[in-house]
């Protein structure tokens, strides 16, 4: 049969997840045969061997290709057995691997299916988050500030962007917003969640010794923290973080444990009163 009247092969993807995993190698195979048109046909979330019969029963009278990503051991073996009852060719891209790791290992895997999307989830939310963050520096698009989960507020040079973004690689959607005594606290501020703000301050003398300032502006920034300092004293609701002496990480888990705290007070006060 020539290319030129060559039907579109079907491969039939088979997976106990969402089958992205399965599509994924299938195009990058298929990018060696770039002359070759075909056609995906995608069940999703397989779990029974009722459901496998059908599958296999469509593709032999079509002459489909299955394609299966499947965690669970007992429907590998049932597809391996309908294969070779219909004739019908089936490719396994997960079961070589798990078997491969369950003899390094000494360990039964999980067989837990989707976990791949999964991680995919997760990786996505972290880069939502980091451009919201990014979006949200230094008090950019107030309109959208209340989709954030956690604000913070300090003066110039406080740390706010770089806590911002590593905040953001775990997958929170932080907005930072500079706050200066010319200013004040913007009053969209005092309208959000209060919940979600945390304060930071530093002592200019640490920001020069990370890089020399003039005595200009070594005096207007300590007048800043003075004024800031005074102003935190009106609302005490907020967490205040001196970021002088500690680094990303720590001031990023500190962070972290109150909003885990919070959390876990909420959902107690909501049973209480359920």
């Amino acid at each position: 049969m020539s290319m030129a009247t060559q039907e579109p092969l079907k491969v039939v993807v088979l997976s106990d997840g969402t089958g992205e995993t399965a599509k994924g190698l299938i195009r990058a195979a298929l990018r060696q045969f770039p002359d070759h048109e075909v056609l995906f046909s995608v069940h999703k979330r397989v779990n029974n061997e009722t459901e496998i019969e059908t599958i296999f029963h469509e593709a032999a009278l079509h002459h489909d290709l299955i394609v299966y990503s499947l965690v669970s051991k007992n429907l590998r073996n049932f597809v391996q057995t309908k294969s070779k009852e219909e004739n019908v060719v089936a490719i396994d891209i997960l079961g070589p691997l798990l078997e491969a790791m369950r003899g390094a290992f000494s360990q039964e895997p999980l067989s837990s299916p989707g976990t791949l999307h999964q991680v995919n989830q997760d990786y996505f939310k972290k880069i939502e988050a980091i451009e919201f963050s990014l979006k949200h520096d230094h008090g950019q698009s107030p309109e959208s500030l209340i989709q954030s989960d956690l604000i913070l507020l300090g003066g110039p040079q406080s740390g706010k962007t770089p806590l911002a973004l590593h905040l953001a690689m775990e997958g929170i959607k932080v907005a930072n917003v500079t706050i200066t005594p010319e200013v004040g606290v913007p009053a969209n501020i005092l309208q959000m969640e209060q919940n979600k703000i945390f304060a930071l301050t530093i002592e200019p003398r640490k920001l020069q010794m990370l890089s020399p300032l003039s005595e200009e502006t070594l005096i207007k920034l300590e007048a800043q923290q003075k004024w800031w300092r005074e102003t935190l004293k009106h609302h005490r609701r907020w967490p205040t973080i001196n970021m002088t002496d500690k680094t990303l990480e720590e001031t990023a888990a500190d962070i972290q444990r109150v909003l885990v705290m919070r959390k876990s007070n909420v959902s107690k006060q909501g049973k209480r009163f359920t």
